[in-house]
Parts: C-alpha cells; structure tokens; sequence
C-alpha cells in the first residue's frame, strides 16, 4: 500500500520506439496500401503504441528512438552489431510516417545523436525520479530491465508483464541490476555483443545468482566447476568488454523538461489524413467520433403528415435511399423489422414493418411503401440492392436506370480490397463511425427486441450514409464521368441484380431422400476408411488433429516430410504434402480419402439438407456478387461452387439436383472460355486457327508441342498439353507442372520452352501484361474490370512472384466472369420479354442451369446457346455445350 506522498508522484511513461518498430516490422505479415507503398512496420507501431496509451495512466510520456550515427559502443569494439543488415529500404520508407503518428498523437519522441535510445531512456528514468516521477519504461530488451528499482517498473509487452525489483528477482534468481553481469556472461548475438564462449544462460544465471557481480564470479573461480572456469578464463576479457558494451550510459547532457513530455491532445485532422493516406480505416474508425460534427436528425414516422411532408421533399430531390433491418438466415425467407428512409444529408424517417404491435404509432404505415416504389422519376439508392429488394418483396424489381448501389460502386472501384462494409466506406470516404450492428443490437435476442429509439438511430444512419457516398462516388471517383469503369458498374454489375433476385427467389429444388441416403452412404465410407486408417497405422488417433497425423507419419511410419508449416515449424500435414507422401504409403492416400469424403458430406450434402425448405425442398443459395477480385460469382448458404467435378460423389450430389414434374434442368457450360480468351487476347496464331477450326485445343497443343500428328497424341500427352494450356494464364512454372503431372522438373521445363517456341506470341501476351502491371499497379478484363497489383513491384520474391500470378490470370479469368454475367442478362432479359416460364436456378464456373417447362425445352436451349456464344466480342468463336434431363447430373451427361 503505498503512503500518501508515493501515491501524489507523477508518472511518466517511456517507450522503447525502435525496439517497437522493428519488432513490428519482422513480425506483421507484409502489407501495402493500393498503390503499394509498404505499411506493416506503421501499422504494428501504431497498435501497440494505442495499446499502451491506453493501457496505463500517466501525466507525461514519450518515445525514444535510436539513431543512425555510431555511439561510444562502436568506438570501444568495432564488431559491434556489425552483423547486422542495413535498415531495409521498405522499413526506411515508413519511418518518417512513424515520426508523423506520434506527433499526431501527441506523444513527444526522444533521440540524442551519439546515444541510443536505451541510454536516453536510462538517463531520462534517472532525471525522472528526482523530480519525483514514478516510471514505467515499456521494452522487450533485456538490457533496460537493469533500470528497474523502487520508483521504475519495466513492461514487457510480448510478455505482458511488468517487472518492479522483486517481480524481477523471483524470475531470475538475482537482482535487476545484476542483469549486466548476467548478459556479460551470456552475450547478445543480435548486438554481435560476445559473451564468454561456452557459457549459456542457465549457467549464467546460476552463477550470478550465486555470487552477484562478474568482479565476485571470477575472484572465486577455483570454486567453479572446472569445464566452466576454463570457458570463464579463456573468455575473461570478452565478459569485461561485454558488460561494458550493455552497460547503459546515460548522456550527461539530456536536458529534458519534464512539462515538454506532457502527453498533448491528438491533432485529430493530422491524425486522420496520415491514417486515411496509409488506408488504416480500422484505427481510422476510432478517432472519427471526435472530429464529426454531431448533428444528424433520424426520427420515426408518426402520422400521415409526416409522410406527406416526406414525399414532397423526395419528389424535389429525385432521390431516395433506401434501408432495412430484418431477421433470418436468408433474405428470401427474411423477416422484415423496419425500413429508413433518407432524401437529404443527416435526415432520415424510419418505418416500422407492417407486422409491429398494433398499439405502435407507426404501425401499418409501411403500406405506403407502394406510393414511394411507383414514383417513376425517383432513383432509389442502396447498399446492397440485392439483398434489399428481396427483404422488401420488390415485385416487380426495379430496372437498372432506377437504382444505384453503394456495394457495388465500391466492388467496381477497387474489388481486390479486404472489406466493402458500409461501415468501412463511411470511414474511408466520409471519416464517419457509424453505429456498430452489435452495439446496436446489445444484449437483445433480436432487432424487433432492441429499443425503438436505438432502432431509428441505427436504421436512420445506415440510409443517410448510402446516401451521403452515393453522392460522393457519382461526383468524384471514376464512375462520375464515362469510363471503362463506369460502364461495366452500368452495363454489367447493375443490370446483374435483378437477375439473382430472381435466381435466389426461385432456388432449385433437391431431393431430398437421395440426399439423406447419400449421407448415410458417405458415413459409412468414412467409417470404413477410417477403419482402414486404423489397422495399417495398428492404433487409434484423432484424425482431425494435424499434430497427432503428423506424429503418426513422421515418427511412426517414418516417412520423408517434405515442409513444415511457417508457424510452428511442425511438419505440415496439408493436401500437397499428403498427395506426394501417398505416391509411396497407402496411410496418406487414406488420409487424403478421409477427408475428401469427410468435406463433402459436411460441406455439401449436410449444407443442402439443412437449406432445402422443408416445403418446398427447394434450395435458395445465395449468390455473392461483390466478392472475389476477378468478378466471378461466388455462392453460400449454401456454396454450390466447388462439388467436385468428373467424381463419383460429386455426380451422386448433381443427381440430387432435379427438375420439378413437367420441366427439365437445362446445363448450357462454355466450352474452354478461358483458352479461347487467352487466343483472343495474345492474338497468337496458332491458338486462334486451332479454334476457328473447331479443333481439340489440348490434342493440337500436344502435337504442336511433342511433334506428333493429332492422331498419335495419347491420353498422357493430351493430359500434359491441357495443363500447361490453363497453367499458362495461371503462371504455371516447371516445378508446378512436375507436381500436377509427376513428370521430372528438367522435362517440364522442355514442355513449357517448347509450347511458347510453337505460341510465341502467349509469351510476349504475358510480357507485356506484367511490363503494364508494373508501370501501373494494376491489370483489366477486356470489360474494363479492373484489379489493383501493388505487390507487382515488390523487392521481395514469394510476394512479387504471387502478385506476377494474380497480374496474368486476372484478364483471362475476369473476361471469363464478365461474359458469363452479360450472358445471364441477355438471357433473363430474353426469357421475359418472349413471356417464357423457364428461369435460370444455378451458376456456377462457365456454367448456367435452367429450370424449363417440357413444352419450352427446344426454344429455351437454342435461345441460351445463342446468347451465350453471342455474350463475348472474340477473335474466335465461343462454343456452348448444352444438354437437358431429369436432374443436373443427367443434363450434364445427355
């Protein structure tokens, strides 16, 4: 406890800022902002800095840093941290940014040339105490916990401990200031600081604790076991050199002023621009509530007035932003809480759903949704239109002119970015906090429990912000003028809406019995194979624990590991490593089998069976439109995208998929889209007559390549040349060929050498692909999609080589994505206007499904092939394989 003139000391606390930025920088992954520039060192500064800063009280606190010229240490051992590499030029880069955030912070930085910054902290501890500061110095080095002492404490942050003189000796068997004889001893590899040869830190530490000093360990050497009196006289000039090398000095001329290290208010604006610039909007979003001008009017809708009043002011606007909150698992099936509505910047009217308590003031007035909806010259703006205008029953959907989407404008700007939240984009573009969902839904089971007037801020909000970035994406980004940009946003990812509303609305249906036999029948195969696992390894062990498997393959079977994972540096139990090991044991082709079967009946028949509406048995998945970086559909809810293809399983799933009585499923799939593009693009002659000719592309590529006629190509070569065909736009390398194929790494080289002598110009396609990423940062489908590469131009190779891969698989891949969406426009567009009943259920890759009546099947599979193989503007022509059956499986074989 302590007494009353201990408890009135000021605090003070001192940061080691160099050990934080370096250990920052190794640790964190590495990240860049769009344009490339690198931000992990900043970014793991800044957290842990904010940690501390918020973490511990203090009256004044600063950072110390290290500079870049010698001190006395040089001078007394030239080797000192001599072995050390120069700073790396993506570290350099940042520091002046790590300068920037303390000053914005308000927090005052320390350096004093010719001292590093343990000397400065150590003097500053010093001065601190005699002015009656209590001090906490925040390092991970050794070195300072020397300071620690009555009125100074240590914190560790990896080890998120703080260490006062006894904290400290109960660790380490002596007292803190004993830490230079102990370090003397044991020496710093990382500061080239010697240490006696031979001597190791449990040693050490016994004989400090033991006889205190180094001056006692060697006047009492005759009592030291001799292989370690040996080491200590053979290495005594190195131990007094060691303790001077960490011994702290202090610089007699640190003229601080204490009232200068008084933590000041952030400069918020400064604070913002740096973190907005860097693109740290997750640091961003906790400074924003300070510098927003608090002012925005949300309110309910209370009478007939009020609406009148509301829809004056959206006729003079034009515009009205839409949003909801609703509850279930599924839009289709959602059940709607409350709508809000915003014409104007910081207002906003909210609508409780019909279904609200009748004594509610509100309640029913959400009938009068229809006047708003069929106002023909209002646009409605959303986030997430999709989802919108299922929750809300839209019917019939708006056209595309009629509507923006927020979630869509950001996907076209930049698709490759990590997060496309609403509140992200009010952080990022209008340095606004919004409300967190959870914050607003607190304790509460659910959004019809929360409180009204927590409900109206938080829907109020949601609607005033769509409105508020609508405005500023049509006013200053690409989509406020015409541009490649603006027109995919208009031509593609708008008119895509209404389409999988109508998909998701109509689901495809399932059956249900096959389903739960095929689940009995995988259960069963696991079982077996698990069995199997079993009697060859001769004990039980838990399959799905990666350390156990790989104690059972590396230790008991003793088979040749060929990685271990980066984390823990265990050897890795991944699929790769399984498919290499079951070339030589049954155990990882079982394991392998195990799992494939495992993944399919949890990921697949499980998901279906739990989806599937108990009524219907029809399966509403959801289509995710604004999700991967190359514009492809992704579904969930269940994810239909990745049942294995050409399996047995995976057909027996296809099977389960099927057309109600009187209709059949129609399977419309692009025949090799991505090699045709590919031709299109390189405008390579060899690939471009191989297709206008109609021929097999892998069969000509394996003739072309091996100097054989098309007839003599085997299965193996036609299996070689298809992998190298798609491989190329993937970035395919030799050693990535040898690993699909099995073939030595010498000879797929030769493959790869040979395929580009036949299409030279897919290799000078590729070059010049990579030459525009670099001078750019990003890459573009022929549609204009764009993707931005800042790794492109990274100094370090994994990074640069992935970033090089993503660079030349993006056009051919995203043109791909971008036909197959046009294509489903014209072909929804067409359905309606001939008054057709068949409507599309599925897509998935370069594939479409059709739910069709009978009577309909021959107009519908010729009007698809039309418009699929008219979807993409090519030097060659897309081909589309389309069949019809009783189940997806069955329209796939026909």
């Amino acid at each position: 406890m302590p007494s009353p003139a201990e408890s009135s000391r000021r605090r003070l606390v001192v940061i080691d800022g160099s050990g934080f930025v370096y250990r920052a920088y190794h640790a964190l992954p590495r990240l860049t902002t769009r344009s490339g520039f690198p931000t992990g060192a900043v970014f793991g500064f800044l957290n842990m800095l904010n940690k501390v800063l918020k973490d511990f009280e203090f009256d004044a606190v600063t950072v110390a840093f290290d500079t870049a010229a010698p001190t006395f240490r040089h001078d007394i051992y030239a080797e000192y941290k001599q072995s050390r590499p120069p700073m790396p030029p993506e570290l350099a880069r940042q520091w002046p940014y790590i300068k920037k955030i303390c000053e914005a912070l308000g927090v005052p930085s320390l350096e004093l040339e010719g001292f590093e910054a343990d000397d400065v902290i150590a003097g500053l501890a010093e001065a601190a105490v005699q002015q009656g500061y209590d001090v906490l110095v925040v390092t991970s080095d050794k070195d300072l916990f020397q300071l620690a002492s009555d009125h100074i404490r240590v914190y560790h942050p990896l080890r998120d401990r703080t260490y006062d003189p006894e904290t400290f000796r109960r660790e380490y068997g002596f007292p803190p200031g004993r830490i230079r004889d102990f370090l003397a001893l044991v020496g710093d590899k990382i500061d080239d600081i010697p240490g006696v040869r031979g001597i190791g830190e449990k040693t050490a530490r016994e004989l400090v604790s033991k006889y205190g000093s180094l001056e006692e360990i060697y006047n009492h050497l005759e009592e030291i076991p001799t292989r370690f009196r040996k080491k200590l006289e053979q290495g005594r000039e190195q131990a007094w050199l060691s303790r001077r090398l960490v011994r702290l000095e202090p610089p007699s001329d640190l003229a601080v002023d204490l009232k200068d290290l008084q933590r000041r208010p952030p400069r918020l604006g400064d604070l913002v621009n740096i973190l907005k610039e860097l693109e740290f909007y997750r640091n961003l979003e906790q400074y924003l509530a300070d510098i927003h001008e608090i002012g925005p009017r949300y309110e309910r809708m209370a009478d007939d007035s009020a609406w009148s009043a509301f829809m004056d002011r959206a006729r003079r606007t034009g515009r009205v932003a839409v949003a909801c909150v609703f509850e279930g698992d599924h839009p289709v099936r959602a059940d709607l809480v409350g709508v809000a509505l915003a014409v104007e910047k910081g207002h906003a009217w909210v609508l409780p759903a019909a279904s609200a308590p009748a004594s509610e003031p509100a309640a029913g007035l959400l009938d009068r949704w229809r006047d708003l909806r069929n106002q023909d010259r209002l646009t409605f703006l959303f986030y997430d239109a999709k989802t919108v205008l299922e929750v809300l029953r839209w019917d019939p959907l708006l056209p595309p002119d009629r509507f923006e989407d927020i979630l869509l404008m950001a996907y076209v700007l930049d698709p490759g970015r990590s997060s496309l939240e609403l509140e992200r984009l009010a952080a990022e573009h209008l340095l606004y906090r919004m409300i967190n969902p959870a914050d607003a839904l607190g304790k509460a089971r659910s959004w019809r429990a929360v409180a009204p007037p927590v409900l109206v801020d938080f829907l109020g909000e949601r609607a005033d912000l769509t409105l508020q970035l609508a405005e500023r994406f049509m006013t200053e980004t690409d989509l406020s003028r015409d541009t490649p940009i603006r027109r995919l946003y208009d031509t593609l990812e708008k008119p895509l809406v209404p389409v999988l509303v109508r998909m998701e609305r109509a689901g495809i249906q399932v059956d249900v019995r096959k389903l739960k036999n095929l689940a009995g029948r995988i259960s069963r195969d696991v079982q077996t194979v698990r069995q199997a696992i079993f009697d060859r390894v001769g004990f039980e062990f838990n399959l799905n624990s990666s350390q156990q498997l790989a104690k059972v393959l590396f230790e008991h079977l003793q088979l040749q590991p060929t990685k271990k994972t980066k984390k823990t540096r265990r050897y890795s139990t991944r699929q790769e490593v399984l498919e290499e090991l079951a070339r030589v044991h049954d155990v990882p082709r079982l394991i392998l089998e195990y799992r494939a079967r495992a993944k399919i009946k949890s990921t697949f028949v499980d998901a279906l069976l739990h989806f599937a509406d108990p009524r219907t048995h029809r399966v509403h998945t959801r289509f995710n439109q604004a999700v991967t970086a190359t514009g492809r559909l992704s579904s969930s809810d269940p994810n239909l995208q990745n049942i294995p293809i050409r399996d047995e399983l995976g057909d027996a799933l296809r099977d389960s998929f099927v057309a109600p009585p009187g209709r059949r499923l129609v399977s419309a799939d692009y025949s090799q889209i991505e090699m045709r593009i590919l031709a299109h693009l390189s405008e390579d002659p060899g690939l471009l007559e191989a297709f206008r000719a109609g021929w097999d592309i892998h069969t000509k590529t394996a003739a072309e390549v091996l100097g054989k006629t098309p007839d003599d190509v085997t299965p193996r070569d036609r299996r070689l040349a298809k992998a190298v065909n798609y491989g190329i736009a993937y970035g395919l390398s030799a050693y990535g060929l040898s690993q699909q194929t099995g073939m030595d790494v010498h000879e797929a080289q030769a493959f790869i050498d040979r395929y580009f002598e036949k299409y030279p110009r897919v290799r000078a396609w590729l070059e010049a692909t990579l030459r525009r990423a670099r001078e750019t940062g990003f890459v573009e489908s022929m549609f204009g999609r764009r993707r931005y590469i800042p790794e492109i131009n990274s100094a370090e190779y994994p990074v640069r080589q992935a970033a090089e891969r993503q660079a030349v698989n993006m056009p051919v891949q995203a043109t791909a994505a971008d036909i197959m969406k046009k294509a489903m426009i014209d072909i929804d567009r067409w359905l309606r206007e001939e008054g057709l009943r068949a409507r599309i259920v599925l897509q998935v890759h370069d594939e479409l499904v059709l739910e069709t009546p009978e009577d309909e099947l021959a107009a519908v599979m010729e009007g698809v092939r039309v418009r699929m193989e008219q979807a993409g503007d090519l030097h060659v022509p897309l081909e589309v394989d389309i069949h019809a059956g009783p189940t997806w499986l069955q329209a796939k074989q026909d």
